[in-house]
């Protein structure tokens, strides 16, 4: 009797672990089901209304010096989420192979400025195709608005990694000065068969400055994603990260100051699980830099943080 009351106790145990969700997510990769146009702006969309959710939440929920450090994680990630929908139409018009002009949403942009365009419209411009490279320009010029974008691309083959370089050169151009003309250099991979973006964005192509983002769209429909940004000062860099899971309304953010060190890729996934994933290890609690991890779940924040450093 006592070994049966044993057995019907582990079996309670283990349903109650279940539940509560540890062993119910599986971090493995699918493919992609549409273009990198399509599955970008789904994953965009997404992370725009998981953000736009708890940012309800964020008032009233946690002290001033960790609402500032969420705050600002979030704003990464809306400013990194900008700069990619802004080259994102070069992909649909370059994966559809016949159109050479289409108009796009601006809903998913965070900026008022871009979210404000009325027609964002890219066309694609005279096409130089050579032995060794292949190069496309195109335009997205709003004129009523005083917006125009120009835009290069060239694709080459990287070999080391059996696929292709999408470098891209854009210089915004806004006559109203309502935001700063700036130029940015991206440099853009993606695997079909494993749902990976890889984005490296700089000011211009021998900047030191850069920032990596790295997405992931999982096959139990959650999406991942890390940011690194580099900073140099006085020719010594500085790395931050911040990652960021989510499934509909749950999710968690955390912010790292890693100094000298540059943070690890996530791409692969070999040392990324749900468990440990946007959470405080035990190497963090070694570090002698900040970290800060928030858990969002049932519209509740909750943070853990290590603060010996800066």
């Amino acid at each position: 009797m006592k070994k049966i009351v044993s057995l019907i106790c582990i079996a309670l145990a283990c349903m109650v672990l279940t539940a509560c969700g540890e062993n119910n997510y599986n971090f493995t990769l699918r493919a992609f089901s549409g273009t990198m146009y399509e599955e970008f702006m789904s994953l965009s969309t997404k992370q725009n209304r998981f953000i736009d959710n708890i940012e309800e939440n964020i008032e009233g929920s946690m002290a001033t010096e960790e609402k500032n450090v969420f705050t600002s994680g979030l704003n990464t990630y809306n400013e990194v989420n900008d700069l990619i929908l802004l080259i994102m139409p070069i992909f649909d018009l370059g994966q559809t192979g016949s159109e050479t002009s289409a108009v796009y949403s601006t809903s998913n942009f965070n900026n008022s400025v871009y979210k404000n365009i009325e027609i964002f419209q890219v066309e694609r411009q005279e096409t130089s195709l050579f032995t060794e490279q292949n190069s496309y320009s195109y335009k997205m010029d709003w004129s009523d608005g005083g917006i125009v974008i120009d835009y290069s691309l060239e694709i080459s083959f990287n070999e080391s990694l059996n696929q292709n370089d999408y470098t891209i050169n854009m210089n915004f151009q806004d006559s109203n000065a309502s935001v700063n003309s700036f130029t940015k250099t991206y440099l853009v991979r993606y695997e079909q068969g494993s749902s990976y973006f890889y984005f490296e964005i700089k000011d211009s192509e021998t900047s030191l400055n850069s920032i990596e983002a790295e997405y992931y769209i999982l096959s139990d429909d959650y999406y991942i994603a890390r940011i690194r940004e580099c900073t140099y000062v006085n020719s010594v860099p500085n790395y931050t990260s911040i990652d960021l899971m989510f499934n509909n309304f749950d999710g968690r953010l955390k912010y790292g100051n890693f100094s000298t060190q540059k943070p690890s890729s996530i791409k692969g996934l070999s040392d990324i699980t749900y468990s440990n994933f946007a959470v405080i290890s035990e190497e963090d609690r070694a570090s002698t830099l900040s970290r800060y991890a928030f858990d969002i779940s049932d519209g509740r924040i909750s943070t853990e943080k290590v603060t010996r450093g800066n």
